[in-house]
């Protein structure tokens, strides 16, 4: 799933992404623009999903000093 590529740690937005399909929310890391999380499917068959969007939300690292 691509974010961008500038930011680095990012919260997923819990989110129905189709019908049966869910995303939990989650504190994931970006790779080169991209995520890996988890999708529960509750439907009885698999599903292709070429480019499912995803809302992040920016997560601030505390500054030290």
């Amino acid at each position: 799933m691509s974010v961008g590529s500038r930011l680095r740690d990012v919260l997923v937005e819990k989110a129905e992404i189709a019908s049966g399909l869910y995303l939990a929310e989650s504190l994931v890391k970006v790779n080169n623009g991209h995520i890996i999380t988890s999708i529960l499917n509750t439907r009885e068959k698999n599903l292709q999903l070429p480019n499912p969007v995803v809302k992040v939300v920016r997560v601030e690292r505390p500054r030290c000093g």
